[in-house]
C-alpha cells in the first residue's frame, strides 16, 4: 500500500488570538496542532470563534519543550511565536533587564529542543539590536538552521497600518541551499496620501519613509539585518488608506454594530471637548508634555500609525477617528489589523479586546511570514 503522508503540525506559542497561525488554517497540508498562551481571555475569545481548537492555557516561561510536543500530539513541524515585546518597544521604557525579554531566548531553546522543520518569530524592531536577539540567533544557527530576518512594514504588504515589525524565519538543514528569505514588498503608497508631518494631502513618492512612518530606531534595526528590499514599482499595488478599511460599518448604537463590537468607548467630557476642536489628521496642542502622536486624529486619506493595546485612550497615540469625536472602535481597530469581521470579540468595548487587538500580528505580516515558510518547505 502507498505511504500516506501526514499533515505538517503547526504550533503557535504566545498565541493570543492566533493571528500567526491563521494563514495555515484550512490549508490541506497543515494541521493546527496547538495554540498556547497564558491569557485566559485570549483563549476564551479564540475558542468562541474556533470551537474545539487545541488551545492550551500555560505559562510559556516555565513550560518544557516536551510538554509542548505532547500537547501538540506529536512531532512539531512548524513553530510560530510572538514573544512579549514590551521590554523592547519603542513606545515603552526599553528596559534591557525586563524579564519578559528572556522569552526570545526561551523560544530559541524550544526550537533547539523540538527541531521543527521551520520556524517564524515576530517582535518589535528594536529587539533586533538587543543582546537577547543575538543569543537567539546564535542558538538557532548552531542548531542547524538557516535564518532570514528583516524589519517589515505592514503598509508595504497590503495593510492600511504603518506597523513595523521584526520578522524572523528559519529552516532546518543549514547550508542545504534552500531559499530562506522574506518576501519583497507587494504594496506602496501610490497617488495621493495625507502626510501627518506636513499636515496636508500630497502625492506619494517612491520609498517615502515619511508616509510609511519609518522611525530612526527602525532604520537602525533594519541596517543590522538585511538590505532594503528591491521593489518593482510597475508591479506593486497601492497601499490602502484608513477610510477604505474602516468603513463602511453599521451605524453606532444599532444591533448590527453591537454584534461587530462596533461600539463607542466611554470618553471623559474634557477629552471629548478638546478633541472636538482637532481637525482631521491634526493633533491637540500638548505643550510637549506627551510623545509625538498623542491626542492625534487620523486622516481618512492617510495610513494608521501602529495600533497599541491602549488605542481607546486619546493620549496614547494617533487613534482618534478621522471625522467623528471618538476613538476607533474595537471593530475599526480590528479591521486595521486585518482581522476579519467574522471574528467575534466578546464584550464589545472591553479592555481585554483592546489588549488582544493591540498585541495581534497584522494580517499582512502574518501572510508574509506564511509565504516565507511555505516557500522554504
Amino acid at each position: 500500500m502507498p505511504t500516506i503522508k501526514r499533515k505538517l503540525r503547526v504550533v503557535e506559542l504566545y498565541a493570543g488570538t492566533g493571528r500567526s497561525i491563521e494563514p495555515y488554517r484550512g490549508q490541506p497540508e497543515f494541521e493546527v496542532a496547538l495554540l498556547a498562551d497564558i491569557s485566559h481571555k485570549a483563549r476564551d475569545a479564540y475558542l468562541e470563534n474556533h470551537e474545539g481548537s487545541p488551545y492550551a492555557l500555560i505559562d510559556l516561561e516555565r513550560a518544557s519543550a516536551a510538554s509542548i510536543e505532547r500537547l501538540a500530539g506529536g512531532k512539531v513541524d512548524i513553530l510560530l511565536g510572538c514573544p512579549p515585546c514590551q521590554g523592547f518597544s519603542e513606545s515603552g521604557l526599553r528596559q534591557l533587564d525586563d524579564p519578559r525579554n528572556n522569552h526570545i531566548v526561551k523560544f530559541a531553546q524550544t526550537i533547539r529542543t523540538l527541531k521543527p522543520m521551520a520556524f517564524a518569530m515576530e517582535n518589535v524592531p528594536l529587539a533586533a539590536v538587543s543582546e537577547h536577539f543575538a543569543v537567539f540567533r546564535g542558538i538557532v544557527e548552531r542548531s542547524g538552521y538557516d535564518v532570514a530576518a528583516a524589519v517589515l512594514n505592514a503598509a508595504e504588504y497590503g495593510s492600511a497600518q504603518a506597523r513595523q515589525r521584526l520578522v524572523v524565519v528559519g529552516r532546518r538543514g543549514k547550508g542545504s541551499g534552500l531559499d530562506v528569505s522574506l518576501p519583497a514588498p507587494t504594496h506602496a503608497p501610490i497617488g495621493q496620501y495625507f502626510d501627518y508631518a506636513l499636515g496636508k494631502v500630497r502625492e506619494a513618492e517612491e520609498c517615502d519613509d515619511g508616509l510609511l512612518g519609518t522611525t530612526s530606531s527602525t532604520r537602525r534595526a533594519a541596517q543590522l539585518l538585511q538590505p532594503r528590499f528591491h521593489r518593482d514599482f510597475d508591479l506593486v499595488l497601492p497601499t490602502p488608506r484608513v477610510a477604505e478599511v474602516i468603513g463602511p460599518l453599521p451605524q453606532l448604537g444599532g444591533p448590527d454594530a453591537q454584534k461587530l463590537a462596533h461600539v463607542r468607548f466611554g470618553h471623559g467630557e474634557s477629552v471629548l471637548a478638546q478633541m472636538a476642536e482637532v481637525p482631521e489628521g491634526g493633533q491637540r496642542e500638548n505643550g510637549g508634555r506627551y510623545h509625538g502622536a498623542a491626542y492625534g486624529r487620523l486622516h481618512g486619506m492617510g495610513l494608521a500609525k501602529t495600533l497599541t493595546r491602549y488605542f481607546s485612550n486619546a493620549g496614547s497615540g494617533r487613534f482618534w477617528h478621522p471625522t467623528e469625536n471618538r476613538s476607533l472602535t474595537v471593530r475599526e481597530a480590528a479591521r486595521l489589523q486585518g482581522i476579519e469581521d467574522a471574528f467575534v470579540f466578546p464584550g464589545g468595548a472591553a479592555e481585554a479586546n483592546t489588549w488582544m487587538i493591540g498585541n495581534a500580528l497584522d494580517k499582512a505580516l502574518a501572510d508574509a511570514s506564511f509565504w516565507a515558510v511555505n516557500r522554504m518547505l
